[in-house]
């Protein structure tokens, strides 16, 4: 049979005459996960669940602010962590081992609303390297998007040639991988800026009196004019 280890030291917890905080530590106690869990890609480790106050409020009967209050005092007396998420929260029983013991089970059988699973190493490594695929997504444009961005700011960088540049080499910015593409435009822009093109030089054709045909014929295929 699954469950959860409670202690009769909960009788001289020091909110053990509080209901609502009773209702709360063991709906706590409930959530959270026996072993470490995958859940939309993030891993919630053993101890730990994600939730919220309204998601709170509906398990325990208690309003939002009563959840807000109990949570508040837990955390005062150093029972929980609270780390926000994009989803809501994350929170983390402090000393889990200490409540639950090695043989402690969740119910296989009835899975929580979120549907929590074993994270493998395997699956670890892969959410890792799905995360780092899609930063570099982010952080590498399009050619297009090279294109379109050095014709807004007009700023003489030729897009090709930047973007071939950091295709090459990995899109790093000397030994660190790029992380804002726009700022590495900008650097190509203020580089092009202080280093305007050199002159050609200009050739004399008041010397070509003492030139024999062969030299004539050389100076005409450098000027791209040989017959």
């Amino acid at each position: 049979m699954s469950y959860i280890k409670l202690d009769r030291k909960l009788k001289n917890w020091e909110w053990a005459d509080e209901p609502n905080m009773v209702a709360m530590w063991i709906r706590i106690l409930l959530e959270a996960n026996y072993t470490d869990t995958i859940w939309k890609g993030k891993l919630f480790e053993a101890g730990t669940f994600p939730t919220s106050l309204s998601k709170l409020a509906m398990l325990t009967g208690l309003t939002e602010k009563q959840v807000r209050n109990c949570l508040g005092k837990l955390q005062k007396t150093d029972e929980i962590k609270i780390e926000a998420t994009n989803r809501g929260m994350k929170i983390i029983v402090n000393k889990w081992s200490d409540y639950q013991l090695e043989d402690t089970k969740r119910a296989n059988d009835e899975p929580c609303e979120w549907s929590p699973r074993r994270a493998t190493l395997k699956e670890y490594k892969e959410v890792k390297e799905d995360k780092k695929e899609i930063h570099k997504e982010k952080v590498r444009p399009t050619l297009e998007e090279v294109i379109a961005y050095c014709q807004e700011r007009n700023n003489g960088v030729d897009p090709q040639r930047w973007f071939d540049y950091y295709s090459a080499n990995g899109w790093k910015v000397g030994k660190n991988s790029m992380k804002d593409w726009k700022a590495c435009v900008r650097t190509w822009e203020r580089n092009t800026q202080s280093k305007p093109n050199e002159a050609l030089p200009v050739y004399d054709a008041s010397n070509n009196e003492m030139m024999d045909e062969e030299e004539m014929n050389e100076l005409l295929k450098l000027m791209g004019k040989k017959q």
